[in-house]
C-alpha cells in the first residue's frame, strides 16, 4: 500500500451581506470553495487551515480566478437564497479571496486478483472517490 499526499489548487472566497431583522441591522458571512481545476464550488461553514503538506504533489490550477469569483458569488447567492430577498442581493459583497490548497491524499494498493487500485480521500468533508487503473 503506497499513501501519497496530494494539495489541491482551491479558491476560498468570503461574501458578506447586512440584513434587518427585529430592527437590528445584522451582517452575515459565508465561504465558497472553488477548485481551480474543475470549478467545482462547495459553500463552508468553519474549516480550520493547518500547515501545508510535506512533499505533496500540487496541480497546478487551470481556471482564471475572475470567473471563479462569479461562480462562488453564484453559489453564494443560491445557498441563501431563502434568507436574502432580491433588493438585498445587490449588496453581497466579496470580502476576502485566499489560493489554498486543499489536502487529498491517494491511497494506491495492488490485488493479486484484480489489480491495481487507488483511493483519493478528501482531508476536509472526508469523502472518498474511488480510482481505476
Amino acid at each position: 500500500m503506497h499513501v501519497k499526499p496530494i494539495g489541491f489548487p482551491y479558491l476560498l472566497c468570503s461574501f458578506g451581506w447586512e440584513y434587518r431583522k427585529f430592527l437590528h441591522q445584522r451582517r452575515e458571512i459565508m465561504h465558497c470553495c472553488v477548485d481551480r481545476c474543475q470549478g467545482v464550488s462547495t459553500t463552508i461553514e468553519s474549516v480550520v487551515l493547518g500547515e501545508a503538506l510535506e512533499g505533496a504533489y500540487l496541480p497546478a490550477p487551470t481556471l482564471d480566478d475572475a470567473s471563479l469569483e462569479r461562480h462562488a458569488k453564484r453559489h453564494v447567492m443560491q445557498s441563501r437564497r431563502h434568507g436574502l430577498k432580491r433588493r438585498d442581493s445587490a449588496e453581497v459583497v466579496i470580502e476576502k479571496v485566499l489560493h489554498l490548497r486543499k489536502p487529498l491524499w491517494e491511497v494506491s494498493t495492488h490485488h493479486p486478483q484484480y489489480g491495481d487500485h487507488s483511493l483519493l480521500l478528501d482531508g476536509v468533508t472526508g469523502g472518498h472517490l474511488f480510482l481505476n487503473h
